[in-house]
């Protein structure tokens, strides 16, 4: 949840700072950072934006998948709160 509401935090730094104490890696295809501790990595490349009201939608091919916990439930973020 820590790491989470870092990336979920409105004017946050950079990724590499947020990941700065955390165990992470680079995506070998993207070159993207990847958080050692999470459910799943996956590595993707956008295949279209769509302007949604204030939001921008992306649509993603996944190129590979780096990992994936199965025996772990996913933190899910709802109106700025977690669900349990």
């Amino acid at each position: 949840r820590a790491l989470a509401g870092r990336f979920a935090a409105a004017g946050r730094p950079s990724a590499r700072l947020l990941l700065a104490s955390e165990p992470h890696h680079r995506g070998p295809l993207s070159d993207a950072l990847i958080v050692a501790s999470g459910l799943a990595a996956l590595e993707c490349e956008t295949r279209q934006t769509i302007e949604a009201g204030d939001h921008t939608l992306f649509v993603a091919e996944v190129l590979a998948a780096d990992y994936v916990a199965h025996r772990r439930s996913p933190l899910i973020r709802v109106n700025r709160r977690y669900l349990s």
